[in-house]
């Protein structure tokens, strides 16, 4: 009898993991898919995918630029939501949409980037915030934006959780995460049926 009891709570115990590993995986594949850049719990998750935040020496060998500035390809970006509360300076990182005339390559398709802010100034009683990317010869070549356009400042990124992310939200991870998961919960199911 208590063979039985431990055999369902086990049971129980591995449905529930289940159930939470097939939810993540349809969320992230649902939030992914309506945004490049979505919002979760007052947080923006941006995917990193270009080397334009990461501090590279001169061809000379030396650099103007403080290395620990780097935000890294290939990571993903969590970015809390910005309300306008907390004031920005020179140097925060932040998720923005850059200007209409902004030719950067590395934005996502609803123009979002993840900046430095060079300089900041009045301009006209408005406040001009002027993003930049780190590579030294890029620097001060982008047009300003407003406040209007920051989405968040960067709190910090993480290479685990950007691989995670395209895994789970490619086909194999689908298959693996997702399908995988729904057949072993309807065999879990029907063994429960058949006891």
């Amino acid at each position: 009898m208590k063979k039985k009891k431990s055999l369902s709570i086990l049971g129980i115990v591995a449905a529930v993991l289940l159930l939470i590993v097939v939810l993540i995986t349809l969320t992230l594949n649902v939030l992914f898919s309506q945004h490049d850049t979505p919002k979760i719990f007052g947080n923006y998750v941006y995917l990193m995918e270009s080397d334009s935040m990461e501090v590279k020496p001169s061809t000379d060998g030396s650099t103007t630029i403080d290395a620990s500035a780097s935000i890294h390809a290939k990571t993903a970006v969590i970015c809390k939501a910005y309300d306008g509360s907390e004031p920005l300076s020179k140097n925060n990182a932040i998720l923005c949409v850059l200007a209409p005339e902004d030719t950067s390559s590395d934005k996502d398709k609803e123009g979002m980037a993840i900046r430095r802010i060079l300089n900041i100034a009045s301009e006209t009683g408005i406040m001009k915030y002027y993003p930049t990317t780190m590579q030294v010869d890029t620097i001060g070549t982008e047009p300003a934006i407003t406040v209007d356009s920051v989405r968040g400042i960067c709190r910090y990124e993480s290479a685990q959780l950007y691989s995670f992310i395209q895994f789970a939200t490619g086909f194999s991870g689908i298959i693996v995460l997702l399908a995988l998961p729904c057949v072993l919960l309807i065999a879990l199911l029907i063994v429960a049926l058949v006891r």
